[in-house]
C-alpha cells in the first residue's frame, strides 16, 4: 500500500469519526421566529380590533376628533392619550353615554383626567395586598411569564370560569364607586371592568396589553375585549384616531381649490415673465435729436393745451417781426406804430386789432391769447405769401 493510499484511508477514517460525533451530540428542533408585522398591520395600530369586529359582523370606522358625539348609540373606543384628548376632555361625552352609547377607553385616560374619575366614579387605586417578595426580574422577560388567570365577577360576584389575561408588571388596580357591571380582578385589584351610566356603560381596559395588534390574539384577550364592551354582530364600533385626521393640505384643496388654482397660475405666469427670453434681445434704439421745427411745434401744442400761451404769443411775434423785415423796407428802424400800420397795410388787417394782438399782456385771458396769437399767425403766414410770390416772380 502505497503512502498515497494511507494518507486517503486516515482522512476517510477522521471523517467518519467527526460525522458520527456530531450525529450523537444535536438534535433538530423547531423554532418559532417571530415576524414583524407587514401591510396595514405595520401602520394601523387597530387593525386587529378591526379585522376581529369585521369577522364578527361588527362596523368599525375611524374617528379624528372628540369635537361631535358619535352618529347613533354605538361603541367609542379611545386607545390612549391622543392630542385632541388636550383640547376635549372625555367627561364630555357624558351625555352621549348617558342615552344610550358604550364608552370604551384604556386606564391611562382614566389617570390624565380627573373630571372624567368623577363623573365616572373609576380612577386607578393602590394594590389590593402586598406583593410578595420574589427575586429580581431578568433583563428581557418572557410575555408569557405575566399571563395569569383572573376569576370573572358579573354584579361583584364571581361568575363562570377564569378568563387568562397577559398583564405587564404592576401592582395597582381599578377602583370604582359605582357597583361593576363586569369585572376581571387579580391580587391588585380590578384589571377590566364595566359600569352602567343612564342607559349606556363605560369599560376601562389596560392600555396595549389587552388590544394590541400582538395581543388581541393572546389567549382570552378577544374574549375579554368582546364581553367586557358588549358588542355583538350589527354593532357600529368608532375607534379615535387623531392621526388619521385630514392633513391641512387637503382641508385647503378641498375648500378653496379654484383660488388655490387661480394664485398658483398667477404665480407661474410671474415666474414665466421674469425668465430670460429665446435668442438675442433687441437692440436699443438709436438716440436721435428732433428738428427745430418738431420742437417748435411740440412746444406750441404743450403750451395750446395748457393754456400757457404768454411765450407762445412772445414767439409767434417775434416769426412775425423777422418774416416783416423781410417785406417792409427799414422795418428795423421803425416805430412800434408804424411797425404795426404798414404790416396791417401789406397783410390788410385791421391796425387796431393788429396792435392789440401784438401788444403783450400776460394776465390775459385764455381766450384773448389765443384770439391774438391766430391773428398774428394769419399776419405771418400772408406776408410770407406775399415774400414767395415776389421771389418767383423775380426768378
Amino acid at each position: 500500500m502505497t503512502r498515497d493510499r494511507i494518507t486517503y484511508l486516515g482522512i476517510v477514517v477522521l471523517l467518519t469519526i467527526l460525522g458520527i460525533w456530531i450525529a450523537r451530540n444535536t438534535y433538530w428542533d423547531d423554532t418559532l421566529v417571530p415576524v414583524p408585522p407587514q401591510g396595514e398591520a405595520a401602520t394601523n395600530e387597530h387593525y386587529s380590533v378591526q379585522h376581529l369586529a369585521t369577522a364578527l359582523g361588527i362596523r368599525s370606522s375611524f374617528v379624528v376628533s372628540l369635537s361631535a358625539a358619535p352618529p347613533n348609540k354605538g361603541a367609542l373606543l379611545i386607545d390612549g392619550f391622543q392630542g385632541d384628548m388636550t383640547h376635549t376632555h372625555v367627561d364630555e361625552m357624558a351625555p352621549w353615554v348617558e342615552t344610550g352609547g358604550r364608552l370604551i377607553i384604556t386606564d391611562d385616560v382614566v389617570r390624565a383626567d380627573p373630571k372624567f374619575q368623577e363623573w365616572s366614579g373609576i380612577h386607578l387605586g393602590a394594590r389590593f395586598d402586598s406583593p410578595e417578595k420574589t427575586k429580581p426580574a431578568p433583563a428581557r422577560r418572557d410575555p408569557e411569564e405575566d399571563c395569569a388567570s383572573q376569576d370573572v365577577a358579573i354584579d361583584g360576584k364571581i361568575s363562570g370560569k377564569p378568563l387568562t389575561v397577559c398583564l405587564p408588571p404592576r401592582e395597582f388596580g381599578l377602583v370604582s364607586k359605582r357597583k361593576p357591571a363586569w369585572s376581571l380582578a387579580n391580587r391588585f385589584g380590578l384589571q377590566v371592568l364595566r359600569v352602567n351610566i343612564g342607559r349606556g356603560s363605560v369599560t376601562v381596559i389596560p392600555r396595549y396589553a389587552l388590544i394590541g395588534n400582538k395581543n388581541l390574539i393572546k389567549h382570552d384577550h378577544a374574549e375579554i375585549f368582546l364581553t367586557a364592551s358588549q358588542l355583538t354582530r350589527g354593532d357600529a364600533l368608532y375607534i379615535v384616531n387623531v392621526a388619521r385626521a385630514e392633513t391641512l393640505i387637503a382641508l385647503v384643496w378641498r375648500l378653496a381649490a379654484p383660488a388655490v388654482i387661480f394664485f398658483g397660475v398667477a404665480i407661474l405666469c410671474i415666474i414665466l415673465r421674469q425668465l430670460p427670453r429665446f435668442g438675442p434681445p433687441l437692440p436699443p434704439p438709436a438716440m436721435v435729436r428732433r428738428s427745430l421745427a418738431e420742437q417748435i411745434r411740440a412746444n406750441a401744442a404743450f403750451a395750446w393745451r395748457t393754456r400757457k400761451l404768454t411765450a407762445l404769443r412772445a414767439a409767434v411775434r417775434r416769426a412775425l417781426d423777422e418774416t416783416a423785415k423781410k417785406r417792409i423796407a427799414a422795418y428795423s428802424s421803425l416805430d412800434v406804430r408804424k411797425r404795426v400800420s404798414a404790416i396791417a397795410a401789406w397783410a390788410g388787417i385791421d391796425s387796431r386789432t393788429l396792435n392789440s394782438a401784438m401788444t403783450e399782456d400776460a394776465v390775459a385771458a385764455p381766450q384773448v391769447q389765443r384770439a391774438a396769437i391766430t391773428l398774428l399767425e394769419q399776419a405771418r403766414r400772408i406776408l410770407n405769401a406775399r415774400i414767395q410770390k415776389t421771389n418767383q416772380g423775380r426768378a
